[in-house]
């Protein structure tokens, strides 16, 4: 009997916190401070970090409106984020744009600070639920940052990082000068993808504690709830198959991981050969090699090893032959030098 009453008082305030949260999501639009200039300051990256040169976009907003939301020191605002739908691999790079005013504010015109990161939702869905934890390694801080114009940050995060399908972005700034660009209202959450936000934000109270929603009203439909910042999220690309010569195994890896050969677009189940049938296709007219199978190295004057990648095998040099532009110069000449023997050489008949 006390056990009934103790998941009688438990149940009654999970259904107290999720009406309270989703009240609260719809209680008060926000307002939003316009940008004095949208000149871009360019990339600023995290200690040590590079921006990735490669990869999937998992999810996208970049295109700004002429605003920008000021949280205020103590506060911290996140944006739901859900990824663009599919596999995806794990996290390299996300990105956001924030802006510091040289008018605006008791700090007008001083450098900012911002603190980034990604955060769990404490329901798995930040459709329904509210930031849980922060992602172990996806923590970045820019120092310094200068006014009177939109700087691009980019967090570059360790190897091995899987994030969440649905997860929170946070930022935090130290000043009241400053914020988050916001998106404009064309990435709505039936505009995308990659990805895309939902109809709120969250701000949470670093001093007291506490979770407040708001929405800017930026998309149309429905009440024209929308609450979207700037941000990007780079994951590896997706994961293709890898064949394995030595065991002949196949696994759906990134290229990057991969030792043996891989065939980009195509999944294990979906190879035209077994891994067995692998190997190294060098182009006797060229030089070139690609890592292929024997039913795809089928072009004029290839040679397949099977077993074999192109990092292992050497490709014949082509010789020192004239390509096809130079036989076909030659052909000409000779056409033309028989033509002209052909009319000199012939006698004419001259009539007294």
């Amino acid at each position: 009997m006390l056990k009934s009453k103790w998941c009688l008082v438990i149940g009654l305030l999970a259904v107290a916190l999720f009406v309270t949260t989703a009240a609260a999501r719809d209680a008060d639009p926000r307002g939003s401070s316009q940008v004095e200039s949208t000149g871009e300051a360019g990339v600023i990256l995290n200690e040590g970090g590079a921006v990735a040169a490669e990869g999937d976009v998992v999810y996208g907003n970049v295109v700004s409106s002429l605003y920008y939301s000021r949280p205020f020191p103590g506060y911290r605002h996140f944006d739901d984020i859900h990824l663009q739908p599919g596999p995806h691999g794990d996290l390299v790079e996300y990105r956001v744009r924030t802006f510091g005013s040289t008018a605006t504010g008791a700090d007008a015109g001083l450098p900012y600070n911002v603190e980034a990161g990604l955060w769990t939702d404490v329901l798995g869905d930040p459709a329904l639920g509210i930031p849980d934890q922060l992602i172990a390694g996806t923590q970045c801080n820019w120092v310094g940052l200068p006014v009177g114009a939109t700087s691009i940050l980019a967090c570059t995060v360790p190897a091995g990082i899987t994030i969440p399908n649905g997860l929170w972005m946070g930022l935090e700034f130290n000043q009241d000068n400053c914020g988050w660009r916001i998106a404009s209202g064309i990435h709505c959450p039936t505009t995308g993808p990659p990805g895309y936000s939902e109809d709120f934000f969250a701000e949470e109270d670093l001093v007291l504690g506490g979770f407040a929603f708001y929405y800017f009203g930026a998309c149309p439909g429905a009440n024209n709830l929308q609450a979207s910042f700037v941000a990007t999220i780079i994951t590896e690309g997706q994961p293709w198959a890898c064949c394995d010569t030595a065991t002949f195994d196949c696994t759906n890896i990134q290229e990057s991981l991969c030792t043996g050969v891989y065939t980009q677009g195509t999944l294990c189940n979906n190879l035209p050969q077994p891994c067995s049938a692998a190997g190294a296709c060098c182009d006797t007219a060229t030089g070139s090699c690609r890592d292929t199978f024997e039913v795809l190295c089928d072009g004029y004057l290839e040679v397949f090893t099977v077993g074999s990648t192109c990092s292992t095998v050497s490709c014949p040099v082509p010789p020192n032959v004239p390509t096809l532009t130079q036989w076909g110069m030659i052909a000409l000449t000779a056409l033309l030098l028989t033509g002209l023997t052909i009319k000199f050489g012939r006698r004419h008949t001259v009539t007294a």
